[in-house]
């Protein structure tokens, strides 16, 4: 996931122990401290599509 965000111009962080402090897998997504509406939907809209590419590999 996280070569994959990067590839499209998203840097996201993989993290892990989300469900209870020990499993489950997660990404942080960092956005600025400023961003406004569009960059937001932007950064939606990349992370969609690197879902749909991880989905795609698996499947």
């Amino acid at each position: 996931m996280v070569n994959y965000s990067f590839a499209n111009g998203l840097i996201v962080y993989a993290s892990k122990g989300a469900i209870n402090g020990a499993l489950g897998d997660a990404i942080l997504v960092t956005p600025p401290l400023v961003i406004n509406e569009e960059e937001m939907k932007e950064l939606v809209g990349i992370l969609d599509k690197v879902i749909g590419e991880v989905e795609g590999e698996l499947l």
